[in-house]
């Protein structure tokens, strides 16, 4: 099985684009969050993100799945 594509820090190339996407999304908005803003912010390609994502709102599901899973876990060690 083939493994993740890396950044040029050695970085798993999805979980920059989530991150950087979710820092994006909260401090602007949805809406003012473009493709080409959360690529210019990981330091990586389109077409690594469409690599990983069909479109903006699959990235936005990503993000929502992350805060969720966080949610949940904080839950969990209450």
């Amino acid at each position: 099985m083939a493994r993740p594509p890396k950044t040029a820090h050695g970085r798993d190339a999805r979980a920059v684009l989530v991150a950087d996407a979710r820092r994006l999304i909260v401090g602007r908005g949805y809406a003012a969050t473009s493709v080409d803003a959360i690529n210019a912010r990981a330091g990586l390609s389109k077409g690594t993100f469409y690599h990983y994502f069909k479109s903006k709102s699959d990235i936005l599901d990503a993000v929502v799945d992350q805060i969720t899973d966080e949610g949940w876990e904080g839950a969990r060690q209450a």
